[in-house]
């Protein structure tokens, strides 16, 4: 199994962090140079546990890391959004706005295919915009119950 997803989104969620990861482990109060070591993707003896996980995600809410991991095993996180601050022409945007953002996906691997060959790099990007447009669709299926009346 490849974890180098993971550990890429690892280092990137501690990078990204406003005052990068020196900051994010002054945060979650764990020594810096252990918690950098840790957020290093090449950095093999350290390794960081499940609740050095959890507490990086609830301080940054940057969920990467566990989308990572569910694409890794083949699974999809998917948020539950109600949208209940938008109206339904609102949400009738969203989905037109996500059919375009699907056909641009669909228009990568038409390319992809044509060219009979692609990088793993491609691949991957094609994989998340996949995730991400299925994401897209389950929330709004969300909203949409939220129409239903109850008898």
């Amino acid at each position: 199994m490849n974890m180098d997803p993971i550990y890429h989104a690892i280092a990137e969620t501690a990078k990204s962090h406003p005052r990068g990861a020196t900051g994010l482990s002054e945060q979650l109060g764990l020594q810096k140079r252990t918690f950098i070591n840790k957020c290093n993707p090449n950095c093999e003896d350290h390794l960081l546990n499940v609740n050095d996980l959890v507490a990086i995600m609830q301080q940054t809410d940057d969920l990467q890391i566990l989308k990572s991991l569910a694409r890794t095993f083949g699974h999809v996180c998917v948020p539950i959004k109600s949208y209940t601050e938008y109206s339904d022409e609102a949400l009738l945007d969203a989905w037109s706005d996500w059919d375009i953002e699907r056909a641009e996906t669909t228009k990568q691997i038409r390319i992809a295919l044509d060219q009979g060959n692609m990088s793993p790099e491609q691949l991957d990007r094609i994989e998340q915009e996949m995730f991400e447009d299925f994401e897209k669709e389950l929330a709004i299926l969300n909203r949409l119950k939220g129409l239903v009346i109850s008898k």
